[in-house]
């Protein structure tokens, strides 16, 4: 991907978390990308395309930063804890408000096939990842289990992500997932 169409996705992200789903419209990338309309759909001939390309980048980015992530298998907690650490400090909210931005490609889902695809080979990798540290641990249903964390990790930030009513308590929320790994995984069973 070229320097300016990495630009004009990032700028597409930034409209989706700023004015909403309904925001990402092809003038409005322009304008935002600092184009012409013509001269982005150059880059992107359609919305769809430009929904495409930018469902490829968040998917691309996303298996990049869990691939340097993985590290050594470890047989006790530490590895799974260390996985809900580097999942509530993705290194894209470096970048991007992703509290809001996952809100609003789930609602996108539902509308724009790409970014359904998206969610679904992204949660399909990061219940696997947490699956993964399950069975290291010795869990003998390490499905339903991983489901249950993952589902923990993803509801708190609409209730402690940015902007929200408790958001004063994430940090504390994030303690109370630890607490509960140890209390159910610190055996391994």
């Amino acid at each position: 991907m070229t320097e300016r169409k990495e630009q004009i996705i990032h700028e597409a992200i930034q409209l989706i978390v700023t004015q909403g789903h309904a925001g990402l419209t092809m003038r409005a990338v322009a304008r935002a990308s600092g184009l012409k309309l013509g001269a982005l759909q150059y880059h992107y001939p359609t919305r769809l395309s430009l929904i495409e390309a930018l469902a490829t980048w968040l998917g691309e980015e996303t298996a990049a930063n869990f691939e340097a992530y993985r590290g050594a298998e470890s047989t006790d907690t530490r590895g799974l804890h260390a996985l809900v650490d580097f999942l509530i400090d993705d290194p894209l909210a470096d970048a991007f408000d992703l509290d809001t931005l996952f809100e609003q490609l789930w609602a996108m889902a539902h509308h724009e096939p790409p970014i359904r695809t998206l969610l679904d080979n992204l949660y399909a990798h990061y219940l696997g990842y947490i699956e993964d540290e399950l069975k290291a641990l010795g869990v003998k249903t390490p499905r339903p289990e991983a489901l249950v964390v993952m589902s923990m990790l993803e509801g708190l930030p609409l209730f402690v992500g940015k902007g929200r009513r408790w958001q004063r308590d994430a940090k504390s929320g994030v303690k109370a997932i630890h607490r509960f790994l140890e209390a159910r995984f610190g055996d391994g069973v």
